[in-house]
């Protein structure tokens, strides 16, 4: 994340792309090029992707709330993260207009979850944002909704491949294990995150569905299994 001056009352409406300019780029690349000029030229225009990752650094929701990040120092948020993965390891077969609600579903499912105990500090507003902006669409809103069913009772089937919400189920997953080697991360919470994987590699339909994902989901369980040895 870059750290930047605390007075943002110059900036614009889109700040997607100066805390994370690599993934905004990527997508930038998907939307609609008149979608984009606004997105990029009109302050008053509110896109649902760049509203929601505007709430994010307004609520502390840049990284995962069982690490805390050294101030200071640099790091790619994890909604960043999260969209990298959708549309590099996942977006190849996908529309963009339904990639584009994916990506707005990943952001959506992280606005509720909780903040982080330093995630977006840096970034100081007027005003907070009280509540994450709502979906644009009634299946993007169910999309998230999912995903915090899906993590949260264990007795839950996994969604059908269509919802979008297994591919951010998976990006989640993904995620978090790559994280899940960092000091202050307690064993709870590691032995939660290879419980969750777990479950979504024992839908073996996953690996037909999403099989890019559901490889490196795998390699990094493993991966993080190897490390705790």
């Amino acid at each position: 994340m870059n750290n930047k001056n605390s007075d943002t009352s110059n900036l614009a409406r889109n700040i997607f792309p100066q805390v994370a300019p690599k993934t905004w780029g990527f997508v930038a690349s998907i939307l609609p090029p008149d979608v984009l000029k606004s997105v990029e030229t009109d302050p008053n225009f509110r896109h649902p992707i760049t509203e929601l990752f505007r709430f994010l650094c307004q609520s502390s929701r840049l990284e995962l709330p069982a690490i805390r990040r050294e101030e200071g120092v640099s790091f790619n948020p994890r909604p960043a993260r999260l969209i990298e993965i959708l549309i590099r390891e996942n977006g190849a077969s996908t529309k963009s207009l339904t990639l584009l609600g994916m990506l707005e579903g990943a952001l959506l499912a992280v606005s509720w979850d909780p903040p982080a105990a330093n995630g977006g500090q840096d970034y100081k507003y007027d005003q907070q944002a009280a509540e994450p902006p709502t979906a644009s669409m009634p299946h993007i809103h169910e999309m998230a909704k999912l995903v915090h069913k899906f993590e949260s009772d264990h007795g839950c089937q996994v969604p059908e491949p269509r919802d979008g919400a297994l591919a951010i189920l998976l990006a989640r997953s993904l995620d978090t294990l790559r994280h899940c080697h960092l000091d202050g991360i307690s064993p709870s919470f590691r032995q939660s995150q290879i419980v969750l994987a777990e479950r979504l590699l024992g839908f073996s339909a996953l690996a037909d569905s999403h099989p890019r994902l559901f490889t490196l989901v795998e390699a990094a369980l493993n991966r993080l299994k190897r490390r705790l040895k």
